[in-house]
Formats: C-alpha cells, structure tokens, sequence
C-alpha cells in the first residue's frame, strides 16, 4: 500500500500557493512602475510644454513630487501589506494627482492673458478640480476591496506635497516689499 505524506502534499500546496502571490505581487509592482513611468514622461512633456508657454518650473517640479510620493507610498504599502494595499494606495494618489495635474494644464493655457481670464481660469479649473476629484473618488469606491486606510494615507500624502513644496522652493520665488522704506 502507497502512503500519501499529508504534510508533503501540504507543503507543496503552500508553496504553489505562495509562488502565485508572490507573481501575483510582482505583476502588481510592475504594473505599477510601468504606470507611473508613463506618467512621468507624459508629465515631462506637459511641464517642457508648461515651461514653455508659462515658466511654471515649480509646478513641474510639484507634479515629479507628487509622483514620487505616490511611487514610495505604494511601495511601503508592498512591503507592508498584501495586494488589496497596493492597488488602494495606488488609486489614492491617483485622485489626488489627477486633479492637480489638469489644473496645471487648465492654468499654464491662460498663461499672457488678461487678469479677466486668467482669474476665470483659476476659478473653473479649481471648481473642475474638485468634481474630478469627487468623480474619481466614486469611482474607486466601486472597486472590489478597496482598503481605506491606504487609500487615504497615499490621497493626503500626495496632498501634503503643496505644503511641503512652499518650504523646498521658497528660493523659487521672489519676495519683493510694496512699502516704500522697506
């Protein structure tokens, strides 16, 4: 009579198991990296083409944040946490970085044009801003298992770049007094 070693079969299910989410992981990652490679070069040919017409180097140099910010958080999610992790960081920095990145556009369109438009310009693209934001958030909200947690860390980690960006390129801007005396 063959003996079937429960604990061999088992092992061997594990390991069949475990290769699979590690592939399964490994697709995730490149994919990500794939997608964030392809942002990067599309934001490099909107900042040249911002740098252009307008000489927003500092909104360039924002949006390469914001993409490295959401690079390294959903990177430490993929150490932390499983795939579910991963993909939710991934789409939080997404919506955050998607609405900036059109706002930038809308702005650097108006750019030598009349105080008029340009104000028009600020007010539309913030108020559109803020419902690609709003639609972008119901639409990862229908994702299967999205996780919370990672989703909005990666959202207000991208966010925070503003705040981040008004103390790095501070030398950026000039700071001139409208007093006469000073």
């Amino acid at each position: 009579m063959v003996g079937l070693d429960a604990s061999r079969v088992l092992t061997n299910v594990d390991f069949i198991t475990f290769s699979f989410e590690i592939s399964v992981v490994g697709l995730g990652y490149s994919l990500i990296k794939r997608l964030s490679e392809c942002i990067i070069q599309w934001i490099n040919s909107i900042g040249w083409m911002m740098i252009e017409k307008s000489g927003f180097s500092t909104v360039r140099k924002i949006l390469a944040m914001q993409v490295g910010v959401i690079f390294i958080t959903t990177v430490g999610f993929l150490v932390l946490k499983g795939e579910s992790y991963i993909i939710s960081s991934f789409l939080g920095g997404l919506i955050a970085f998607l609405p900036n990145l059109y706002f930038a556009y809308r702005i650097s369109l108006a750019k030598g044009e009349s105080a008029k438009i340009i104000v028009r310009s600020f007010y539309s693209g913030e108020s559109r801003k803020i419902l690609l934001t709003s639609a972008l958030f119901a639409i990862v909200f229908q994702v299967p298992e999205i996780q919370i947690f990672p989703l909005m860390t990666c959202f207000v980690a991208v966010l925070s770049v503003f705040w981040f960006a008004l103390i790095l390129f501070a030398q950026d801007f000039e700071i001139k007094s409208v007093r006469k005396d000073g």
